[in-house]
């Protein structure tokens, strides 16, 4: 999930040095704004992100939905296990740690991925990853398995 765990990371962080800056690790508020909406959703399903934030506000970024294939939020995993060969393939490797020895200017998204009508011109960057979420976020979402129990959600036009 990219950049999903980097925000739990961040997140734990938080909790663990929040009070040197006058906050309370008990009123933590995770914000996401468009695709960072869609994350949050996910987070907030996160078996490894519960007691971490305790509120969540949500701005234009549906949690799931919208027109098949065409959103910003988590794809299957079979989906990722797709672009992930297309992206070992376009490097000339074969496993991730032959990726890790790629120059990162060298590694690249699959074009495909942004020209194909299916998919274009919405991107998804992230997918369900089963090590991180036992089942898909909206799953957990629908069977009320959410850790804040305080959430706002807004919009934004035109976004």
């Amino acid at each position: 999930l990219n950049g999903i765990r980097d925000t739990v990371t961040a997140l734990r962080w938080v909790q663990h040095h929040i009070a040197a800056f006058g906050g309370d690790a008990s009123r933590v508020t995770l914000f996401g704004q468009s695709s960072g909406a869609y994350a949050a959703c996910t987070i907030s399903v996160a078996p490894e992100a519960a007691g971490l934030f305790h509120r969540l506000i949500l701005q234009s970024g549906p949690c799931f939905g919208g027109p098949p294939n065409r959103g910003w939020g988590p794809r299957n995993a079979s989906y990722g296990f797709q672009v992930a060969a297309k992206v070992l393939a376009a490097a000339n490797v074969s496993s991730l740690d032959e990726l890790r020895k790629v120059p990162a200017e060298m590694v690249q998204w699959p074009a495909s991925t942004m020209s194909d009508p299916k998919v274009a011109p919405y991107f998804s960057g992230y997918f369900d990853d089963p090590g991180f979420l036992p089942e898909p976020a909206r799953d957990l979402w629908r069977a009320g398995r959410i850790h804040p129990k305080e959430i706002i959600v807004g919009h934004t036009s035109k976004d």
